[in-house]
């Protein structure tokens, strides 16, 4: 550390425990107060400061690591090239705490001219080590003004499962899915309908216990409380068995799967119909109906694995034209899958999702292709890295604001 570097430390150190401080000159004084009165007064300031440590003492171990995790960062930025030296990187850091969570933490650094915010993104995982933090979480798309953030995770705030929330904010013309927590505690939505823009399909990958099926009841359930038509493909016969209830269709033969998705197709061209008489071209919710939302949990049932292949070229065809028109007609397809790998998920499909959700994957081969760019962009955030963690994922989509987000999906008790 340089010479500035230290006495801007020291001062912030000094300012932070000024209340400790002030007791201690106080008894200080009391001790070497000639009167009693003098003395007196000394003990009741030093109590008072006393007092005022006692009840800052939280507050006091919080600016403590805000400073450890600024010095730190500065170290680290200061080794990239991107600042001259400790000091100017130190300068050019700002820490402010997470909204949720202790131990998460928003650092900002002022990129100097002519170097990119790149170069600090790059060093995410250096700091994670010198910082003893869980991850660090680099914000991908770079802001105007001139500065770089990251998402310092100290403690991790998604270790543990995550209940849903018992309510969740009705929006008119709106069908919004709370999926779950980002690590800053904010909430992950997925908005499948919105007013004059359509719908968005959905695929969700990850090995077996990755937590797909939270991630399904999610969507479900959300679905269910806005009255959505819900056309269900379940060959596993468990897994949206209590659904089955709830939902205009049930299909577990891949016979019975094709028919349902020509159904599907049918009830796209209708609502196309109407739209067209009306002279309007995108679905609303207030006026013209409910959503439909088509689940297909396993994808691979119907393509890679079914040796019809009759049946799987239908099944394609059907997908394909549901992916390509249902969404001006708010006709929405969630794809569930263990893999999202071409003979699975074909690329024509695969291409016109817009949200994708990849929990624990295999290897970053197929984390590159559930999530395309995620292993070069943002390698901290690939599925690959995480294990043994049911419902910790990462999404994609359109409203996720930089690109790429870690989220632990909301897990209920009886699942």
């Amino acid at each position: 550390m340089t010479g500035q570097v230290g006495a801007a430390v020291v001062g912030r150190m000094v300012w932070a425990c000024r209340e400790p401080v002030s007791a201690l000159i106080a008894l200080t004084i009391a001790a070497l107060a000639p009167s009693p009165l003098a003395r007196l007064a000394a003990v009741t300031l030093a109590t008072a400061a006393a007092a005022l440590t006692w009840h800052h003492a939280p507050h006091l171990a919080e600016r403590t690591r805000r400073l450890r995790v600024r010095v730190r960062a500065a170290r680290v930025l200061a080794r990239t090239g991107l600042y001259t030296d400790d000091a100017e990187a130190y300068r050019s850091l700002r820490v402010r705490p997470g909204a949720q969570h202790p131990g998460v933490y928003t650092v900002t650094a002022r990129i100097p001219a002519g170097k990119r915010d790149a170069d600090l993104h790059s060093t995410a995982d250096a700091l994670a080590v010198h910082l003893r933090a869980h991850a660090v979480y680099p914000h991908l798309v770079g802001p105007r003004d001139g500065r770089a953030r990251c998402l310092v995770v100290l403690t991790d705030p998604l270790r543990h499962p995550i209940p849903p929330p018992t309510t969740q904010p009705a929006r008119p013309g709106w069908l919004t899915v709370p999926l779950g927590l980002d690590p800053t505690g904010h909430q992950v939505t997925l908005d499948l309908v919105r007013p004059r823009r359509g719908g968005q399909h959905v695929l969700i990958c990850g090995t077996t216990g990755s937590g797909k099926n939270s991630a399904v009841r999610r969507v479900i359930e959300s679905a269910r409380t806005h009255d959505t038509t819900l056309l269900l493909i379940d060959p596993k016969a468990t897994e949206m068995a209590r659904y089955r209830d709830d939902a205009a269709a049930y299909a577990v033969a891949a016979t019975d799967a094709v028919d349902l998705l020509a159904g599907a197709v049918d009830l796209m061209r209708e609502r196309q119909s109407r739209l067209a008489d009306d002279g309007r071209s995108v679905w609303d919710l207030e006026r013209d109906g409910p959503a439909c939302l088509v689940v297909v949990d396993e994808l691979s049932v119907l393509t890679s694995a079914c040796t019809d292949r009759r049946l799987r070229a239908e099944a394609e065809a059907h997908l394909h034209d549901l992916a390509a028109r249902g969404r001006s007609v708010a006709l929405g397809l969630l794809l569930v899958s263990q893999s999202p790998l071409a003979d699975t998920i074909p690329s024509a499909i695969r291409s016109l999702v817009g949200y994708r959700l990849a929990l624990a994957v295999a290897d970053p081969s197929t984390a590159e292709i559930a999530l395309p760019g995620v292993t070069t962009i943002a390698p901290v955030l690939s599925p690959h890295r995480i294990r043994d963690t049911p419902g910790l994922g990462t999404l994609s989509g359109p409203s996720v604001p930089d690109g790429y987000v870690r989220l632990r999906i909301y897990h209920d008790e009886d699942e």
